[in-house]
């Protein structure tokens, strides 16, 4: 039986769908309302109810709204590749999650160069990079290990 594949009755996933397609269409769905709230972050908090006002910070700096909305835009533009099945757009996905976490490991080293007095601000730093960078790595690490992905492109 060496060289022989076994059939198992399963068909190997192909085209857009299962977590890939739950990955590009929720990145489109989402991702412009994102840019557009990180973009005019003053004005969007006047839309948030008051008694949820506690939970947003009460400013993120423009260069960082700005880096924020690049790489959502990044990643849209790679979900636009994904859905339209072109030539590099794993790759072009891949890069933007990427991106997705080189900010949030910068961010963690600006803030922890912050408050490198305050030990106690260190560790939520760390913590909050640690379960923020999961995201990304996930879905990276799916995009490089996933059948249908590699079926598809």
């Amino acid at each position: 039986m060496s060289g022989e594949s076994v059939n198992t009755g399963f068909k190997d996933p192909k085209g857009i769908g299962g977590w890939l397609a739950f990955y590009v269409w929720s990145n489109l769905v989402t991702l412009p309302f994102f840019i557009v709230a990180m973009l005019s972050y003053p004005e969007y908090l006047k839309s948030v109810p008051p008694q949820f006002l506690e939970y947003f910070p009460k400013e993120i700096p423009l260069y960082e709204r700005v880096s924020l909305a690049l790489v959502a835009a990044f990643q849209d533009y790679a979900c636009l590749l994904l859905l339209a099945r072109r030539r590099g757009a794993v790759e072009a996905a891949k890069q933007s999650l990427q991106a997705q976490m080189g900010f949030i490991i910068a961010k963690t080293i600006i803030l922890i160069a912050d408050s490198s007095r305050d030990s106690a601000a260190v560790l939520v730093g760390l913590d909050a990079c640690l379960s923020s960078i999961l995201f990304p790595l996930s879905w990276y690490l799916y995009f490089k290990r996933s059948r249908r992905v590699h079926n598809t492109y």
